[in-house]
């Protein structure tokens, strides 16, 4: 489960730089439909009809929101047009997200006899070093070194 948190991490890294903040927002929020689907799929527990339509409303408004908030700040000026591959990344990490969510859920209880720490650690480790490994393999990690850009602040909060 580690192993697909990191791959979401390393298409949410993918996308975030060629998305405008409001598109990337609306992409996420499939998120919670995609949650309860899997839900429903994996785990056979529904939504009742009521929280369905508070999931669709939730989408819509937040969609309706962005789209007039994308359009007033284009301001007029000519549209570079949506990237496809940036926006396939983000449906990506959010499948994966939520994929791991619902196993991370239904294993954390199929698992009662190991301690709660346990299986945090085990899952937390291995996301750390599959993180490690897929940013080894992006470009820029790969040209100038994994801690290039970090400065002063950067190491503060880490």
């Amino acid at each position: 489960i580690g192993t697909i948190y990191a791959l979401g991490d390393f298409l949410e890294m993918l996308s975030m730089s060629k998305l405008s903040s409001g598109v990337y927002q609306v992409l996420l929020q499939t998120k919670l439909l995609n949650t309860a689907l899997l839900c429903w799929w994996l785990k056979g527990s529904g939504q009742t009809s009521l929280q369905w339509h508070v999931l669709l409303l939730m989408f819509v408004a937040t969609s309706c929101f962005v789209i007039v908030d994308e359009g007033s700040s284009a301001s007029g000026a000519a549209s570079g047009g949506l990237p496809l591959g940036a926006m396939l990344c983000v449906l990506l990490k959010v499948g994966v997200s939520c994929y791991c969510a619902v196993l991370s859920e239904k294993y954390l209880k199929a698992f009662s006899d190991v301690p709660l720490t346990a299986k945090i650690s085990g899952m937390s480790t291995t996301w750390a070093m599959m993180s490690f490994v897929f940013f080894c393999f992006e470009p820029e990690v790969k040209n100038n070194g994994f801690f290039a850009n970090w400065d002063s602040m950067t190491w503060l909060v880490t």
